[in-house]
């Protein structure tokens, strides 16, 4: 069964996780960085000063708290606080007040410095997401732009869950992921320094008990859920993808399970894939209280053991002194400590992440085209465009392939003709029309539509050109939405729908419509038959009035009278477009001015449908089995 877009996505996740450690050393963060621009390096390097600056703040506010411990004691027991004390005070302007104004005045300003760290923290780091965020939209904008300005060949090098991981999350992991808690984990490490060295300075017994808490506490936070962490997201994505690919294969083969009777057996898998992964996301939701009892147990652990050698070896006013500098130290970097390791996680998940990002910019910088000039829709000017094609000495070989897909190919088709190229699978059919339309740039030749390149002519003319796949892709909008995909709203004109609907036999399907043009289609046209489909793909491309037409089995999927139908809509299209068709079932290119055979990448006849059958006697053998 074919893997859906939705699991090989959830698998492409997993492997990121899977090889995470690739890019948990610093190269890797250096690497990442390396890719940013520089108003953004500027702004990541802003933005960690302010956080470094605000972290001055809670040294302050601890510096406060611990003189309010001070006064407090010393005014109990003599009232009249310690000489360094009394300095501190002058320098501040309040020693001339009472012990208990001294007191009001040192404790509010502490809680309005505390305070005032704490919002404009707030602020900053909400500042600081809202422009990764920004910046994580205009990465996946300029890198969309950037690869489909490339060939198709390019666009094939990766798979398109590659490529939508590249384009969307990777994005996200390089600026929400990473840079963004880059900032805040560097800022709360300078808090933990800050605080550390202010402990030295006054308290070298609590600086060297809050070292020692701080590295077990880490040192336990990281042995235990670093390494427990990664395994449980191996495991969440694991059985999320086993999940998710037995619903999918379930509901792909629901015709085969229901015949026989096998629903209970997939639901009963399900369960038991899903009980796993939810019992697995339940224990990912709880790490993080681990950190928080960690950090807690450490605090409570160094309070009662400050307290215990601060009273049993020094004055009462010295103890609770160095006890109250501790818990108000403690109370800014418990929870420093905790978004320490919690950034260091999601930076070390976000690096994991990002490879496939910085991969699709190293292969973009290495093989950069010019980007598409962004005309708009704009209508085709009658007589601007002679749509005759000429094909010249073209070849064509894939990467990793030793054979050519086409072999010096020569062809002119002349304007307003309509022209079937056929032959056998691998013939080279595809490849032709890839190059024609200049998806593909070939290996060597040129091709020339009214006497420029494919790429020239839709960048002055962009709706000169119509394609037409064999599987056709329908949005899930109005079906005035998807005839003129790509449109606004406000661009779209109803009676130009209309004629396409008319011209692609479609019209019944408006009639049954209970909403008409504003009739909602469903997600991926399921309200649709096959031949609904295509007449719909037919309709897009006439929606535009383009002056060059080509349609790939655009008919494989009609029964023979909309066949008929269609068939007839083509001939009158070459009134004002040259029309190209691949095509398997020969009724339907039987009526084309020319006829061009194909066979292992070369053009083996050219000319009318009589005129290959006598050339080609493989092409005769089909006609007859097919009673023409």
């Amino acid at each position: 069964m074919r893997r859906t877009d939705s699991v090989a996505l959830y698998e492409l996740q997993y492997r990121s996780l899977y090889h995470v450690n690739t890019y948990t050393r610093l190269p890797g963060l250096l690497k990442s960085a390396s890719k940013l621009d520089k108003s953004t390096k500027q702004m990541v390097v802003l933005f960690i000063a302010v956080q470094i600056i605000l972290s001055f703040l809670d040294l302050i506010g601890v510096a406060l708290l611990g003189l309010v411990g001070a006064i407090s004691i010393s005014g109990v027991q003599t009232g009249k606080p310690s000489t360094g004390v009394i300095k501190i005070l002058e320098q501040i302007a309040i020693s001339g007040y009472s012990f208990q104004q001294q007191v009001a005045i040192l404790a509010i300003a502490a809680t309005l410095v505390l305070f005032l760290r704490t919002v404009l923290s707030i602020y900053f780091s909400r500042k600081s997401l809202f422009y990764f965020a920004r910046k994580s939209a205009a990465l996946s904008s300029s890198l969309t732009l950037r690869l489909l300005s490339n060939d198709l060949l390019f666009l094939q090098r990766r798979t398109s869950q590659e490529t939508l991981f590249a384009l969307t999350t990777g994005c996200n992991h390089l600026y929400i992921g990473m840079m963004a808690n880059l900032i805040n984990l560097v800022s709360d490490l300078f808090l933990l320094l800050v605080l550390t060295v202010l402990a030295l300075i006054f308290q070298p017994q609590v600086a060297i008990l809050l070292s020692i808490l701080l590295v077990a506490s880490s040192l336990v936070l990281h042995f235990f859920l670093n390494k427990r962490s990664v395994k449980l997201g191996r495991n969440d994505a694991k059985f999320n993808i086993s999940a998710n690919m037995k619903i999918l294969e379930s509901l792909s083969i629901y015709r085969e399970i229901f015949v026989h009777n096998q629903r209970v057996f997939y639901a009963d898998e399900v369960g038991k894939l899903r009980m796993k992964s939810s019992s697995t996301q339940a224990e990912i939701a709880f790490l993080p209280n681990i950190s928080r009892y960690v950090v807690e147990v450490s605090m409570l652990v160094g309070a009662l053991t400050v307290s215990a050698v601060q009273f049993i070896l020094f004055d009462v006013t010295t103890a609770v002194t160095t006890l109250t500098l501790f818990l108000a130290a403690g109370s800014r970097l418990a929870p420093a400590l905790l978004r320490v390791q919690q950034g260091s996680l999601s930076i070390r998940n976000a690096l994991g992440g990002v490879t496939s990002t910085l991969d699709l910019i190293k292969e973009l910088d290495s093989t950069e085209r010019e980007s598409p000039k962004l005309k708009g829709h704009r209508p085709v000017s009658p007589g601007k465009i002679h749509p005759n094609i000429e094909i010249s000495n073209l070849w064509l070989k894939y990467p990793n392939n030793d054979q050519f897909s086409l072999r010096n190919v020569n062809l002119f088709i002349p304007e307003r003709k309509v022209v079937a190229i056929v032959g056998p699978s691998a013939a080279g059919k595809t490849s032709l029309v890839d190059v024609l339309l200049g998806i593909i740039t070939p290996t060597s030749g040129e091709v020339r539509i009214s006497s420029l390149t494919p790429v020239e002519l839709i960048e002055q003319w962009p709706n000169a050109i119509s394609y037409v796949p064999q599987s056709v892709y329908v949005a899930d909008a109005t079906l005035k939405n998807n005839i003129a995909l790509g449109y606004k709203d406000s661009e779209i004109a109803e009676e130009k729908v209309l004629d396409a609907l008319s011209r692609a036999q479609l019209t019944d399907l408006l009639a049954s419509l209970p909403q008409g043009l504003d009739s909602q289609l469903g997600e991926n046209g399921n309200t649709l038959s096959g031949g609904q489909r295509q007449r719909l793909g037919i309709a897009r491309a006439l929606y535009s009035q383009p002056q060059l037409i080509v349609l790939d089995e655009a008919t494989s999927a009609l029964d023979a009278e909309t066949e008929k139908l269609v068939a007839d809509s083509i001939s009158t299209m070459k009134k004002s477009a040259t029309v190209i068709l691949i095509a398997h079932r020969l009724s339907t290119v039987r009526d084309a001015d020319i006829v061009c055979y194909m066979e292992s990448g070369e053009i083996i006849s050219v000319g009318t449908f009589e005129e290959v059958r006598m050339q080609v006697p493989q092409f005769d053998q089909q006609a007859k089995l097919m009673g023409l």
